[in-house]
C-alpha cells in the first residue's frame, strides 16, 4: 500500500506548496508595485513571479490529476468516497464520519481496501509516483 499512499499523499504535499506560492505571489505583486520605476528589479520580479505562477499551476494539475485518477477508478463508490474525500478533499478520518455517517471503522476498511486496489494497480501501469 505504499505506492498508492506515497502517490495520493502528493495531494497534501500540493496543498501546502500551493497555498506556499500564493503567498509569495501576493508578496511578489506588492514588490512590483514598489519598484515601479526600475525596469532592471521589475523584469526580475515578473521573471520570478512567473516561475511561482508555473509551480502553483504544477502543483493544482497534479491535485486534479489525482482527483481524476480517483474518479476513474473501476472500484465500489463507497470506496472511491472516502478516497476522495481523504486524499483530495483532505478530510480527516472523523470529518469524513461526519460527511458519509460510517462508523471509524468501516472508514479503515475502506480506505484499506482502496489502497490496496490502488496499490495493485500502480504497480502494473505507468502511472508516474512523484513526490
Amino acid at each position: 500500500m505504499n505506492i498508492a499512499k506515497d502517490y495520493l499523499s502528493q495531494t497534501y504535499t500540493a496543498q501546502g506548496k500551493i497555498m506556499c506560492y500564493d503567498l509569495m505571489i501576493e508578496s511578489m505583486q506588492k514588490d512590483i508595485l514598489l519598484f515601479n520605476n526600475d525596469s532592471v528589479i521589475i523584469q526580475r520580479l515578473k521573471d520570478e513571479l512567473s516561475e511561482y505562477e508555473a509551480q502553483k499551476k504544477y502543483w493544482i494539475n497534479k491535485k486534479a490529476e489525482i482527483k481524476q485518477f480517483l474518479l476513474n477508478l473501476n472500484i465500489r463508490e463507497n470506496i472511491k468516497q472516502v478516497l476522495i474525500l481523504r486524499f483530495v478533499e483532505l478530510k480527516k478520518r472523523r470529518e469524513i464520519r461526519s460527511i458519509l455517517h460510517y462508523s471509524l471503522s468501516y472508514i479503515d476498511r475502506l480506505l484499506k481496501q482502496g489502497l490496496f486496489f490502488i496499490d495493485e494497480k500502480l504497480k502494473y501501469s505507468r502511472q508516474k509516483v512523484v513526490i
